[in-house]
């Protein structure tokens, strides 16, 4: 396929189009989709139909997305749908999808809605999402509630967007009984699941903003939700709101969490005058064993900020001794030479 593509940028559309059906009498399903898309360009449509929709069917489906683009762009729309429209009758679910963006693509926003509808009614749950999704910012908040409730149910990896969304709308409605079920679930989703918890946090900013954003996530740290405070807090400082980043932070750090031990120490290291407390959290974190590496570099940051540069650079070489102090190296079985002795701040 490499030598088919060389020869078709060369302008060798001709040799490049032999290679193909010598590669397609030979079995490769992948040469058999380039040849129908190319068949097409040409105008031989009786050749590329034969070609295929059986292609589509062995799951080369990305020349099939170039050409239905191409058409589209240069106005053939007739013809992109006519493609479409034969592969969505021999079953094939991922050309519904490629008509709604090619749709959405070219204005054609309620024709492809109505065509995600279909998808949605035939059951796929990441249509029924995306559904919820597009009628809720179209400003159809009825049928979006519909649909998000059947999000919510299934066990689409965004289902807990679709049940904090209707925990938003029925508080609006004074459903409050409905509204904490819903946001009960949207929470049992992403605790413990940091990756689930960064999407929702995106998902939030875009539609609520910020302060949904950190009143969703103070309200997660005061279920013991330590990730949640380390995102809050990182929020706060963000916007200069120092002391609040440091309350969210403390119940963790206090709590025994290594990673809020070590941001509450760089808090502090960095903007507080309270040095002598940032460097017992940074030393916490450290023997806790959950923030080594960061640990030790912000740590040796603080003491070359007060000048005992000959401390951070034991610190960084051997680590820290039992007991937590750094005058001497206390095993040289256990070097950390593999630190970074760059003392930049983290």
């Amino acid at each position: 396929m490499r030598l088919v593509s060389q020869l078709r940028r060369a302008g060798h559309h001709g040799q490049a189009k032999a290679l193909l059906r010598e590669a397609t009498e030979n079995g490769n399903a992948r040469a058999r989709s380039a040849l129908a898309c190319a068949l097409v360009y040409d105008g031989r449509i009786d050749e590329a139909e034969a070609l295929l929709p059986v292609s589509a069917c062995d799951g080369y489906d990305m020349d099939l997305f170039d050409l239905t683009r191409d058409l589209f762009n240069t106005g053939r729309h007739v013809e992109a749908e006519a493609w479409l429209r034969r592969l969505i009758r021999d079953g094939d679910i991922w050309a519904r999808y490629l008509m709604v963006r090619r749709l959405d693509e070219h204005g054609r926003r309620s024709e492809g809605e109505e065509w995600l509808r279909s998808i949605a009614e035939s059951g796929r749950i990441e249509a029924i999402s995306e559904l919820a999704d597009r009628l809720d910012t179209e400003g159809k908040a009825d049928e979006a509630e519909l649909w998000h409730r059947r999000s919510a149910s299934s066990q689409h990896e965004r289902r807990h967007l679709s049940a904090y969304w209707l925990s938003k709308r029925l508080d609006s409605q004074g459903r409050h009984g409905e509204a904490m079920d819903y946001r009960q679930q949207a929470f049992d989703t992403v605790n413990g699941d940091p990756l689930a918890l960064i999407g929702f946090q995106h998902w939030l900013t875009e539609r609520f903003g910020a302060y949904e954003v950190d009143r969703v996530l103070q309200s997660l740290a005061d279920l013991g939700n330590w990730t949640a405070a380390l995102f809050l807090a990182e929020q706060l400082a963000e916007h200069g709101r120092y002391d609040e980043a440091e309350r969210a932070l403390r119940p963790a750090a206090e709590a025994g969490g290594c990673l809020a031990m070590g941001a509450l120490g760089k808090l502090l290291r960095d903007h507080s005058d309270r040095h002598g407390e940032a460097e017992a959290w940074l030393r916490r974190a450290i023997e806790a064993g959950g923030a080594k590496t960061s640990g030790v570099v912000a740590l040796a940051q603080l003491q070359t900020n007060e000048g005992r540069r000959d401390e951070a650079s034991r610190l960084q070489r051997f680590g820290l001794e039992p007991g937590g102090t750094t005058s001497d190296p206390w095993s040289l079985t256990r070097p950390m030479d593999h630190l970074s002795h760059n003392t930049t701040q983290p």
